[in-house]
């Protein structure tokens, strides 16, 4: 870890690690974090079995008010990119209320709306996304963490009613 006391900025260790169970398939990923301020820039790389590469680009800021602003640029590998900006309220007893967009490589946008529970055995987080028709998906997603081992499950409806269950492992190895 190097922090630079000039410019308030902090460079972290780039961490990797092993990704199972997801839709995509198994993979590794590798992250590297940034902070200047107020900001944490991460650069997360997952590359899948199959030769897929996804890319994020997180931009996570704290605000003075105790809310956490988060805007997200995903490189689908495709050619295609997602943008996501969020905003999680203050805490309150662990719990921070979500409202943002996601705007799909078709400029098609969707609002999203949520609650995040953080506790001792993890965090759940229950999201519902409302896109221009009025149709809605849900994502719930059950964390946990014991050593370098988070596991997630991933429950849920697309759009069309389609029904959503993973179980994902994400092994940190550095």
């Amino acid at each position: 870890m190097t922090i630079s006391p000039l410019t308030n900025s902090l460079q972290v260790p780039a961490r990797t690690g092993t990704v199972s169970g997801g839709r995509p398939g198994d993979g590794t990923y590798s992250t590297s974090s940034s902070r200047s301020g107020d900001t944490t820039t991460k650069d997360v790389t997952k590359t899948f079995a199959s030769g897929r590469t996804v890319n994020d680009i997180i931009d996570i800021t704290h605000n003075p008010d105790g809310s956490i602003s988060r805007s997200s640029t995903n490189a689908l590998g495709n050619g295609k990119t997602t943008q996501r900006d969020t905003t999680l309220s203050a805490s309150q007893n662990g719990t921070r209320t979500i409202t943002g967009t996601t705007t799909n490589a078709a400029g098609d946008t969707d609002e999203i709306s949520g609650t995040r529970a953080t506790g001792a055995q993890g965090r759940d987080t229950s999201l519902t996304f409302t896109n221009a028709a009025g149709q809605t998906a849900t994502s719930n997603d059950a964390s946990s963490t014991t050593g370098s081992v988070t596991i997630s499950d991933i429950t849920g409806t697309s759009f069309r009613g389609r029904q959503i269950a993973e179980d994902i492992t994400k092994t940190q190895l550095s």
